[in-house]
């Protein structure tokens, strides 16, 4: 049983790349996605796809918004995959 929780508001609008990625964490917890599939992700609508590190920048963002539960964050990096949200989702 996994008591990790955790409450986080992001603007639903779906162009803003932190909901993009939520959403795509949410939608398919415990699934490791790739930095390419997320970068696709964080660009719908907003022009080119941005070369770099673009994805591990709002990773990042989200890691220090959601905190730690349990001492280990809740989105995991797997180095030769991608990332993902290591914690079951229960909707109320």
């Amino acid at each position: 049983m996994n008591d990790r929780t955790a409450d986080l508001q992001v603007d639903h609008d779906p162009r803003n790349p932190e909901f993009a990625l939520v959403r795509a964490f949410v939608d398919h917890p415990r699934r490791v996605s790739s930095r390419a599939d997320l970068a696709k992700l964080t660009q719908r609508g907003r022009g080119t796809l941005r070369p770099g590190r673009t994805v591990d920048v709002y990773v990042s963002r989200l890691r220090r918004r959601l905190g730690r539960s349990g001492g280990a964050p809740l989105i995991s990096t797997d180095w030769r995959a991608g990332y993902a949200f290591d914690t079951d989702v229960v909707w109320t």
